[in-house]
């Protein structure tokens, strides 16, 4: 089934639009739901919302409008905002037509970026830009029509503040036009409309892709807790807590573990994007016994359950039985719900193995050290940090700085002492900036 794009526009902007109409067909199937009134906005973006798989703005004033009157939008979408080509061929267009015009007297309703009015413009000869946070904006947003912004403009008109008004607002220049307001509309170019067009194209692909993906989640009882009064409460604690998150979620049980299975969307909310899961912290207060849990996401059901299998054991491992994530590229995130959490390839670089191997320490912690340099900004270590974030022993965290230090990768800088007693640390910093072929997979 192709991708269907509904195009919402202002009536007087769908001939613009149209220039485009070809180029965009080949990729979709687009609609458009033109609309003259602020009222009319509202219907055609309802049934917009519910045609289409995705929404591609005529301009950012008709998206700022549904945002600030309707609510978020949860559809991928993409408004056609001028680009610096449509910016400088107006401005080159205008200086054509009168070389001697004074832009300080030139008002222009739309956002534009300061690179162009620096190097169009010299300080103090930039004519007047209303971005899309001045009260007159939000006034044109919250207004019932278009009257109300008009007034503003026949007042500058009139107190000859300007003597030309640049503006984006198509049904705006309509009435500028019966006014005989000196005025140009800004439109986008085919090549403009082209551009956001492809951008919304991609997003709604990517938006297909993850909706496709699956995720499962393991719970299982430590052996001394497996019976079958403990997986009643469990299995009611779970019944209760998918009303309370409002999630459609599916629970099976297996013996003396429960498997979860849920869509990608219900997995982000439940852990945040990734960074903590609060399905195992209502378990955690509302059991009154541990479990172990493990959250696996694929782009099919029995993928997803190895993914959740291989956190399952990375929790059993964890010393506070934290859970984890395995994605379906194969990242280890977690521990969830700690200060320890972080990702890390369960398939590294075959350069990280590779110099894993020639150092002698595990790919798996050289992975997680480059890790926390890339997610932390960490690049000083104690072997207390490796202990802490690897998980190992303070012997093999020794060795393994010791290793680095070996092949000139870790270097001592200064020592501290955190309790005020005992043997102080070396900090060592470590960087692997000076081998090229390792980074550049990095």
């Amino acid at each position: 089934m192709p991708i269907s794009i509904g195009i919402i526009t202002a009536r007087q902007s769908l001939d613009n639009i149209r220039q485009a109409e070809q180029s965009m067909k080949q990729h979709c199937k687009i609609s458009y739901f033109p609309y003259d009134t602020l009222d009319e906005l509202r219907h055609q973006y309802t049934k917009a919302a519910a045609k289409s798989d995705g929404l591609l703005f005529s301009g950012p004033f008709p998206h700022d409008y549904i945002c600030e009157n309707i609510g978020r939008i949860t559809l991928p979408s993409r408004c056609i905002d001028l680009m610096d080509r449509d910016y400088y061929l107006v401005i080159a267009r205008l200086l054509v037509r009168n070389p001697k015009l004074d832009f300080t007297r030139v008002y222009f309703d739309a956002v534009v970026e300061p690179s162009i009015i620096g190097n169009v413009f010299p300080p103090g000869l930039t004519p007047y830009f209303m971005p899309r946070t001045t009260p007159e904006y939000r006034m044109i947003l919250r207004s019932s029509a278009y009257q109300r912004s008009l007034n503003q403009y026949r007042s500058m008109w009139a107190e000859r503040k300007y003597d030309l008004f640049l503006t984006r607002f198509t049904n705006l220049a309509l009435f500028l036009e019966k006014e005989q307001i000196p005025h140009i509309l800004l439109k986008p170019s085919p090549e403009t409309i082209l551009d956001h067009f492809h951008a919304l194209l991609c997003q709604i692909r990517e938006s297909l892709l993850q909706n496709s993906q699956t995720a499962c989640c393991i719970i299982e009882l430590p052996r001394p807790f497996q019976n079958q009064k403990n997986m009643e409460i469990l299995e009611k604690i779970l019944a209760d807590l998918k009303i309370i998150f409002n999630q459609n979620i599916l629970i099976r049980r297996h013996h003396f573990h429960l498997e979860i299975t849920a869509s990608i969307m219900d997995v982000r909310e439940l852990t945040s994007g990734y960074t903590s899961c609060l399905l195992s912290e209502e378990l955690e207060k509302r059991l009154p016994f541990p479990f172990f849990a493990g959250w696996g996401i694929s782009f099919d059901v029995v993928d997803a359950y190895k993914n959740a299998a291989t956190a399952l054991s990375a929790c059993k491992k964890d010393q506070n039985h934290y859970t984890f994530l395995v994605t379906e590229s194969q990242e280890m995130v977690g521990p969830l719900n700690s200060n320890r959490s972080i990702s890390y390839s369960l398939k590294p670089h075959a350069q990280t193995s590779s110099l894993a191997k020639s150092l002698g320490i595990s790919p798996i912690n050289l992975e997680k050290i480059i890790s926390l340099q890339k997610e932390r900004s960490m690049y000083e270590f104690t072997s207390s940090d490796l202990v802490y974030f690897l998980e190992i022993t303070p012997r093999s965290a020794s060795r393994i700085l010791s290793k680095l230090s070996s092949a000139d990768l870790a270097h001592p800088v200064r020592t501290i002492n955190l309790n005020g007693t005992g043997r102080p640390l070396t900090v060592y910093e470590i960087d692997f900036s000076n081998i090229k072929e390792f980074w550049g997979s990095h």
